[in-house]
């Protein structure tokens, strides 16, 4: 139902009249140039102006094609079958060269490129032409229009003018017709206008018949036979189109060109001999040929190369102003990652490659370990290590350890530029790119000499203080052990010297060892209180 809409619609149908009614004027005014063997003429535009609609509104204008060229024939041979035939002829040689060009190409825009013009016109020659003179010969035919004896040289000429027809109509609806609503904004008027005057002054000098004319009857016919040759200024306006890339005005000038060489043909100008197989037909196919195909292919190749020439200009503006706000914003970070390295005062920042030299150096670490940045950077990083840590190989255990656990914890004695010895602590932590891959380690160190010996100091002390709460636990021990080993030496020091006034004086002897006993006893209570 939506495609019979469609079909219905009014816009479409008025297309297709309006596509029949041109295409029949067209081919009424083709059929009045003078004709090679009484029936067709020397350029058969119509197949090609077949071949460029289907290319540019597709398939869908194929029933005012048919209509147009079964309108021109039936009124020329008063023959259904024949017109028929020829308008069946005319839309499927189009559609035949559309199929093949668009899949060959596989792109709509058949001249952006020579590849494409060269592709272009080989389709046209085979199966467009081909077809179309088929058709039209079998036409004829069907119209009692032509013998069988005649049939072979007569589709060569019709072969030939399909062809050369389609070679010159088909670029300019191609290039032109698509661009007509933007006309005003993009054409250069100067140029086409210029290229366009010069194109129609040079055919109408080389092949005017008006000229012709006016030559014979003041009796100089041999300079008519050969003002040809100033054909060859066509050149001019060709190469100005193509050497500023613009197809459009390269098909143009070949067609102004070509249609003042066709008047000439058919107005029996002396240019143009009849003799033979119709070689004035081969030289007025060559003609189209040359000034047609060639500049085409090398507009459209200046046309490819400016516009790629344009893009990596584009790309390299915009990798320039990436590169440049890259470089910039690199720039900054640099900036900001330098002062705060520098800021940091108590540590020591320095990048190690993976060769294990020094690559850079911040000023905290020239404090810590007295070395400049000139003096350092692409020294070994053992340079730090005291000698029996770098004959262990501690330098090289400590990269290896950073790169199997990506950071190493770092404690230990280094080295100062003056020899003297420091304490550090601090970490190793392997670099790596996007990829995984290691580019160097980062080394962050910390001086802590004076903590160390400040918790050195402080556990000394603590030591001294236990020791002297011990001496004071022993102290008060010996002090109490004495003090009651006394106070026992005394009472027996008093009972001895009781005894001896009251017992028997018989007894001296044992009392005075007694008192010898209690004597030593109370020197060595006084000992122990003086410990």
């Amino acid at each position: 139902m939506k495609k019979r809409a469609k079909a219905l619609n009014p816009a479409y149908i008025f297309e297709l009249v309006l596509i029949a009614a041109v295409y029949f004027g067209l081919a009424k005014s083709t059929l009045l140039l003078s004709t090679i063997d009484g029936i067709t003429p020397p350029l058969w535009p119509l197949t090609g102006i077949a071949f460029a609609l289907i290319l540019l509104r597709g398939y869908r204008v194929s029933p005012a094609i048919f209509a147009g060229a079964f309108a021109t024939t039936i009124v020329a041979t008063n023959s259904f079958l024949a017109s028929v035939t020829l308008g069946v002829g005319v839309v499927f040689a189009a559609l035949a060269g559309e199929w093949l060009l668009i899949r060959w190409v596989s792109s709509r825009n058949i001249f952006a490129n020579p590849s494409s013009v060269a592709k272009f016109a080989v389709v046209t020659f085979a199966p467009t032409a081909i077809i179309s003179s088929a058709f039209a010969l079998a036409s004829s035919f069907l119209a009692h229009e032509i013998g069988p004896y005649s049939a072979g040289f007569t589709w060569m000429i019709w072969y030939l003018a399909d062809a050369a027809g389609t070679l010159v109509i088909v670029p300019v609806m191609l290039l032109w017709v698509p661009t007509l609503p933007l006309s005003f904004k993009k054409w250069n008027f100067l140029d086409t206008t210029a290229i366009s005057v010069l194109a129609t002054i040079v055919g109408a000098v080389a092949f005017s018949p008006s000229i012709d004319s006016y030559l014979i009857y003041s009796g100089i016919y041999d300079l008519a036979s050969y003002r040809a040759i100033l054909g060859y200024l066509i050149l001019i306006p060709l190469l100005w189109s193509c050497l500023r890339g613009n197809r459009r005005n390269a098909a143009t000038a070949a067609l102004i060109f070509c249609g003042f060489a066709v008047w000439a043909f058919s107005a029996d100008s002396p240019v143009f001999l009849r003799t033979g197989l119709n070689e004035s037909l081969l030289l007025l196919l060559a003609l189209f040929l040359s000034t047609s195909v060639p500049p085409l292919m090398m507009a459209a190749a200046i046309a490819t190369r400016r516009d790629r020439e344009a893009s990596l200009a584009s790309i390299k503006d915009q990798l320039s102003l990436e590169v440049s706000s890259t470089k910039e914003a690199l720039e900054n970070a640099q900036r900001h990652f330098r002062l705060l390295i520098e800021g940091v005062n108590d540590y020591a920042i320095f990048v190690v490659d993976t060769a294990g030299r020094i690559a850079s150096w911040n000023s905290s670490a020239e404090k810590i370990f007295g070395y400049s940045s000139k003096e350092i950077i692409g020294k070994y990083v053992g340079i730090f290590y005291r000698p029996d840590d770098r004959r262990a190989g501690e330098p090289v255990h400590a990269l290896s350890a950073a790169i199997q656990g990506g950071k190493h914890v770092v404690e230990g004695w280094r080295i100062r530029k003056n020899g003297a010895t420091l304490y550090v602590t601090g970490s190793i932590s392997d670099i790596r790119d996007e990829k995984g891959n290691l580019i160097g380690f980062a080394n962050v160190l910390r001086d802590t000499t004076e903590r160390r010996d400040e918790q050195e100091k402080l556990t000394q002390t603590r030591e001294q203080l236990l020791m002297a709460q011990k001496m004071e636990a022993i102290g008060k021990l010996t002090g109490g052990i004495a003090h009651d080993f006394n106070n026992l030496l005394m009472i027996i020091g008093g009972n001895a010297q009781a005894f001896t006034r009251l017992l028997d004086p018989k007894l001296p002897r044992a009392i005075e060892a007694i008192q010898i006993a209690a004597k030593r006893g109370e020197s060595l209570t006084r000992q122990l209180l003086t410990f």
